[in-house]
């Protein structure tokens, strides 16, 4: 029996930035100190950079074999589509080569454990990264040494430690990055963790696939079993709204690509909101006008989303006929939002034996598709476009998000009823919208008069301004939409949409 250092453990949850540093002693007997399983066959979990989230990585397996006292963990794989890889199970239409869906992927290109604390994962070079789990406290173990550096990590635990709201028992594993003569090296890993729970598993851990190019600190954001943070996507989600809330789209179908804006516009606009266990319901304005042809429709209703109708579920990025891909929105965005983006692939099928893609017959050209869905935004991009031949004429359906009031934050730029305001230069705000009755309009141009209709088109304010701001009521109208049409001094015309909610 002796006295070994467990290590050292972050004492808060994954994504703090002021973990407190504790150092734990305990008497251990034998060769094989106590470890938690990282996973196992039924594993499914979402993973993304840390301390800042950025692109979404999911770990699952397909299944789980026994090799001699080994267990081998293949996990549900990458499509690679830049593959020659020939399988005689596998013949297709076209190049006499599979597209292989076993390549390497975050986590490595392999699993293997001996059940005893040791694993072993393949990065994309063919090198083995060496993890003892069950290493002894306080002992160094090295996972990963090439010509110039060292990887290695110290254990310490079990620590109790709450993650996405669950508390958990855990060991962690500080990472030290050193040269070959156990310098520090300052890297990303250099002195980061990784951490595995009794109940959660792997819940902090790094990029394999790339290592050691790739130094990237990874952190648990989802996890299927128990169900904790982003491990499905429900209608409820995608549709994910709070009163005053504005979503505009652009649709289009046809059988030839538009040309100029034969758009219809749809906005929604959200007026109040009603939970239940498992659903939420919402109070909408609604308006729809083509660009085009100038036809128009309003009113309001009521929409509802199921909170147990599933999208998607974990792993979002698995190939089963189409690339996933789940990230957050880019800098460039206004709202970091997730995204759960989907390319189809119909002109692929799946090979006899599982493990391979092949270009399948489609007789004729395959169709294309491809779009994405935001989180709290709705399907905000979908593009179809059946083939052309023959036999089979061109058919386009497009749906594009165009403006959003979300959370107060304002992103893109509203299209309103008038193809002549659309090439003014006039601005035109109205202020507040959605309004409680009173509400301001300031142009950039002078007003000459405005009337305000309701949904059926009647007139229940007329104004006279003849200035560039006027302050105007709806005090004494039911709540819902109403539509200003604002006559300039230039004879020009335009329009915006009012919203009473009381």
């Amino acid at each position: 029996m002796k006295a070994v250092i467990v290590g050292i453990l972050y004492a808060a949850a994954p994504w703090s930035r002021n973990a407190v540093l504790l150092v734990c002693s305990i008497f251990i007997g034998g060769s094989q100190a106590q470890y938690y399983k990282p996973f196992t066959a039924t594993t499914k979990k979402l993973f993304s950079q840390y301390p800042s989230p950025g692109n979404g990585y999911s770990l699952s397996f397909d299944s789980a074999a026994v090799d001699g006292t080994d267990s081998v963990y293949y996990h549900f794989g990458a499509l690679d589509v830049g593959s020659t890889y020939e399988d005689p199970n596998c013949s297709g239409w076209g190049p006499p080569y599979c597209y292989r869906t076993d390549q390497p992927i975050w986590p490595g290109s392999f699993f293997r454990t001996d059940n005893m604390g040791a694993y072993r994962f393949g990065n994309v070079e063919g090198d083995t990264l060496q993890f003892n789990f069950g290493a002894s406290s306080g002992d160094t173990s090295t996972f990963f040494v090439d010509a110039v550096q060292r990887f290695s990590f110290v254990k310490s635990g079990p620590d109790t430690m709450t993650i996405l709201g669950y508390t958990d028992s855990v060991y962690t594993y500080v990472i030290q990055h050193t040269d070959l003569a156990g310098a520090p090296i300052a890297s990303a890993l250099q002195g980061d963790s990784v951490i595995v729970g009794k109940a959660l598993g792997l819940v902090r851990f790094f990029r394999v696939d790339s290592f050691p190019q790739v130094l990237q600190p990874l952190a648990m954001l989802g996890n299927l079993d128990p169900p904790l943070g982003l491990y499905r996507i429900t209608t409820a989600m995608i549709e994910d709204h709070q009163p005053g809330d504005v979503v505009q789209f652009k649709t289009y179908t046809g059988s030839t690509l538009p040309n100029g804006q034969p758009f219809t516009y749809h906005t929604t606009t959200f007026l109040s909101r009603t939970d239940t266990p498992d659903s939420v319901f919402y109070d909408v304005a609604w308006e729809n006008f083509n660009i085009t042809t100038g036809a128009h429709n309003s009113g309001t209703g009521v929409a509802g989303y199921s909170k147990n109708e599933v999208y998607a579920e974990l792993p979002f990025e698995k190939f089963d006929g189409s690339f996933n891909t789940f990230m957050l929105s880019g800098p460039g965005s206004c709202l970091p939002t997730w995204r759960l983006y989907r390319h189809d692939e119909p002109g692929l099928g799946l090979c006899p034996d599982g493990n391979c893609w092949v270009a399948a017959d489609t007789q004729g050209p395959p169709p294309s598709s491809y779009g994405s869905v935001l989180l709290g935004l709705g399907i905000t991009s979908y593009f179809y476009q059946d083939p052309f031949s023959p036999w089979d004429p061109y058919y386009f359906e497009i749906r594009d998000l165009v403006y959003f009031i979300k959370d107060g934050v304002e992103c893109g730029q509203e299209i309103h009823l008038g193809i002549s305001e659309n090439n003014m230069q006039v601005r035109i705000e109205l202020l507040p919208n959605p309004t409680k009755g009173n509400f301001v309009i300031t142009s950039s141009d002078r007003m000459d008069r405005i009337d305000i209709l309701n949904a059926r088109g009647q007139v229940v304010l007329h104004a006279e301004p003849r200035a560039d701001q006027v302050e105007l009521g709806l005090a004494d109208v039911p709540s819902g939409p109403y539509f200003a049409s604002i006559y300039l001094m230039d004879g020009s015309i335009a329009h915006r949409k009012v919203i009473v909610a009381r």
